[in-house]
């Protein structure tokens, strides 16, 4: 289809709309997500000539998309409604006040260390799902709290899941020998960068120039562990880079809230922004919350109340790295076939015999579901949950599910509609046209734009790869750059894609405000990506 200015204009209307409705008008998010969706069927109809049977099908493509994500935020929050109901959140607090009692180390502790471990052996979601109930227990305000948790978790993106974004990176680029390394490297330096800035950025949420002195200590050492870490094993093994990384961080923890400056109460007057009111985040009312019993616990309790979590680690380390467990179980799917479709316009959409393959037994949502039931049976025995709490927590979390289901589906099927149709390949391709040798300052935003829409840094890479290795033929130069700038931007994309704030929304019990919280992340999501541009483009 032929590139013009209204045929991009065209193909960018449901994306701007989109942005607009959430970040401006502050639309439900469903809401913005129907309208956009009636959008997308326009524009797809109208300029980008596509049958009401190709629009099906990509939109069914859609929906068992949302099908897979809605499986893993389903047992997050079942997880979570365990711990809440077992009376963990005390004996939790209690445990990291006795580490440290400064609340900012606590905040970082769990929104960047934690938040990235998840990211570096699960992915899709789960470490928002985790985390944002975590931090709301320390007072944390419930948007802020998915800000911080979208924030801690983007740095893995990339090498994140065991690597596979980015083996469809280097699969579809073509990266072999000494370019792949050289891709790896310049990738992890970027996603160091990303980390550091995510780490300030939380400092900064939580008290402005005073949060990021304080912070600052805790964001050198774990960043330098989390980032160089992976700048290091990027160059020994992809499949590894964020995993041993994240949890070397994460064993680091309690060495770090050895430095004076955390040994100390940190306590924050009560208009900081983190926090609830007069009543949260207090000194004081964490030594209310240390000397608490909860449901059943003490503080000599609190290794059983920390249970669920090491059972979390255990479980995926045992269905997700080792390999051949893995392996043996990863033989079993489930997949649909779709057939070929073409636009009125010459965009094809290739059959497949398994779209999208659900692999059950080594799914994430799997991993959830298994810790959920041995965490549940471990609390039982203790006596912290009673007989019946069984059906209060599947209640509660599918309470909990249903608001952001329909947000979840209708997100998935403006993305495939968009990219069925060509629609999104055009908003790369008019990009590209556009700079010309300025491509390389928004090489990262194509990477940004792919994640945004697809709420994955896998499938951005899988849309723009091509599109990046043609550009830097146009260039003259290797592609080993942009390649890096698109993962990269996609890595920092994530954190505001509305599949991903829906997610963190629904965990905080927060429908309806996932617009207040893209307002938040879009300026440190497109700064990144900006200064990872201007470096693509000192180097090219």
């Amino acid at each position: 289809m032929e590139l013009n200015l209204f045929n991009w204009l065209a193909a960018a209307t449901p994306i701007i709309l989109l942005i607009v409705l959430l970040a401006v008008f502050k639309v439900n998010t469903a809401a913005a997500a129907f309208v956009t969706l009636i959008a997308a069927v326009m524009t797809s109809a109208a300029v980008f000539e596509a049958g009401a049977g190709l629009m099906v099908l990509e939109s069914v493509k859609g929906l068992w998309n949302g099908a897979t994500i809605l499986y893993i935020i389903f047992p997050a929050l079942m997880l979570y409604e365990t711990i809440e109901e077992a009376g963990c959140i005390s004996a939790i607090n209690s445990g990291m006040k006795r580490m440290s009692p400064d609340e900012l180390f606590r905040i970082l502790a769990v929104g960047l260390v934690f938040a990235g471990f998840l990211q570096g052996i699960t992915g899709f979601g789960v470490p928002v799902a985790i985390c944002v109930p975590v931090l709301m227990s320390f007072g944390v305000k419930p948007a802020q709290a998915v800000v911080i948790s979208l924030l801690g978790q983007s740095w893995g993106n990339t090498f994140g899941t065991l690597g596979v974004a980015w083996d469809m990176l280097a699969d579809i680029g073509g990266l072999v020998g000494d370019a792949y390394h050289e891709t790896a490297f310049i990738t992890a330096m970027f996603l160091w960068m990303i980390d550091m800035a995510a780490g300030l950025a939380i400092c900064w949420i939580y008290g402005r120039w005073q949060g990021i002195k304080k912070g600052f200590a805790f964001v050198a050492v774990i960043t330098i562990i989390q980032g160089g870490g992976e700048v290091l094993f990027s160059q020994v093994d992809t499949t590894i880079a964020a995993f041993i990384p994240s949890t070397l961080a994460l064993l680091a923890v309690p060495l770090v809230a050895r430095l004076r400056i955390y040994r100390a109460c940190g306590g924050q007057s009560s208009d900081t922004p983190p926090y609830h009111g007069a009543d949260a985040g207090r000194a004081d009312e964490w030594n209310a919350v240390a000397g608490t019993e909860g449901k059943g616990y003490g503080r000599t309790k609190t290794l059983a109340a920390f249970s669920p979590y090491m059972v979390l680690i255990a479980t995926t380390v045992v269905l997700l790295v080792i390999e051949p467990v893995n392996d043996f179980l990863g033989q079993v799917s489930i997949g649909f076939p779709f057939p070929e479709t073409v636009t009125g316009a010459g965009y094809v959409n290739e059959a497949v015999q398994s779209y999208s393959p659900f692999y059950p037994l080594v799914d994430s949502g799997t991993v959830l579901l298994a810790t959920c039931l041995i965490s549940y049976l471990i609390l039982r025995k203790t006596g912290a949950l009673q007989r019946g709490a069984a059906v209060t927590i599947v209640k509660q979390a599918f309470a909990k599910t249903r608001p952001s289901a329909i947000s979840i589906c209708l997100l998935l099927m403006i993305s495939k509609l968009m990219s069925g149709t060509g629609q999104t390949i055009m908003i790369a391709g008019g990009v590209t046209a556009a700079m010309g040798e300025q491509y390389a300052l928004l090489a990262g935003f194509i990477g940004l734009i792919g994640s945004f829409i697809t709420g994955s840094n896998m499938s951005s890479n899988i849309l723009f790869t091509d599109v990046q290795v043609s550009a830097a033929a146009g260039l003259g130069t290797g592609s080993h750059v942009l390649l890096a700038a698109q993962t990269s931007g996609a890595a920092a994309g994530s954190m505001i894609s509305p599949s991903k704030i829906v997610l963190g929304a629904a965990a905080a019990g927060q429908a309806g405000r996932e617009g207040e919280i893209l307002r938040i992340l879009l300026p440190v999501a497109m700064g990144i990506t900006l200064i990872i541009g201007i470096i693509c483009r000192i180097i090219i």
